[in-house]
């Protein structure tokens, strides 16, 4: 199966390991493929350049910065929040998806 692109994370060590596993969740309900590393640092590896979008949008554009660093990226991913802007309306939010 090809990829469109993965991003390296790593959560801060001040954020507890129980705060962590919902993320994860979220990224696996989103589509994406997670490769454990160690216990705080995951590859989130994206199939489809829609998850790579989603997923690169949440981790550069929202509060998840203050929790997580992307350390890397592959593909189509993108560590800067201005290569994923943020929609403004709902339409744009869905057609996204």
């Amino acid at each position: 199966m090809a990829v469109a692109g993965s991003f390296t994370i790593q959560f801060h060590e001040h954020v507890p390991h129980e705060r962590i596993s919902p993320f994860i969740t979220a990224f696996e309900t989103a589509g994406a493929r997670i490769e454990e590393q160690s216990p705080r640092r995951f590859v989130v590896v994206c199939e489809k350049e829609s998850q790579v979008k989603e997923i690169g949008l949440s981790l550069v554009r929202t509060h998840l910065k203050s929790l997580l660093t992307v350390i890397a990226v592959s593909g189509t991913a993108r560590a800067a929040a201005s290569a994923y802007p943020f929609p403004k309306t709902r339409a744009e939010r869905k057609r996204g998806r």
